[in-house]
C-alpha cells in the first residue's frame, strides 16, 4: 500500500498536478513488476494488463488502483468514481475521460 501523500490545499485545487509524475518512492508496484508514475502510465498499461493482474489489485473489499490515485495522485473524485468499479474496460475508460478531461481545461487555459 503507497504512503499517504501530504497535499497542500492549491495543488488539491489544480488538477495539473494529477497528470504529473509521482516521486520514485511513490510510485505504484503492479504484482507482475510493473511500475506506474503517473495516471497516465496506469492508464496505458491497463489496456494490455492480464485480467488476472487487473482482478489481482482490483476486486470487492479491495482496489489497490483507486487508493494510489487517491492517496498519490491526488484526485479524490477519479479515486472515488473507481472504487466500485470491477469492470477493466469500464475503469480505462474512465480514466481516459479524466485525462482527457483535465487536458481539455489546460489548453482551455492556454
Amino acid at each position: 500500500m503507497p504512503k499517504k501523500r501530504k497535499r497542500n490545499k492549491t495543488e488539491q485545487e489544480t488538477p495539473g498536478h494529477i497528470l504529473k509524475n509521482v516521486p520514485d518512492h511513490q510510485v505504484f508496484n503492479c504484482q507482475d513488476g510493473t511500475k506506474f508514475k503517473s495516471l497516465e502510465e496506469l492508464s496505458i498499461a491497463l489496456k494490455t494488463m492480464r485480467t488476472g493482474i487487473f482482478l489481482y489489485h482490483v476486486h470487492p473489499g479491495t482496489n489497490d488502483f483507486a487508493n494510489w490515485i487517491y492517496n498519490v495522485i491526488g484526485d479524490i473524485d477519479l479515486a472515488n468514481n473507481l472504487r466500485d468499479m470491477t469492470d477493466q474496460k469500464d475503469y480505462i475508460k474512465k480514466i481516459y475521460s479524466r485525462i482527457s478531461s483535465i487536458k481539455s481545461t489546460q489548453k482551455e487555459k492556454e
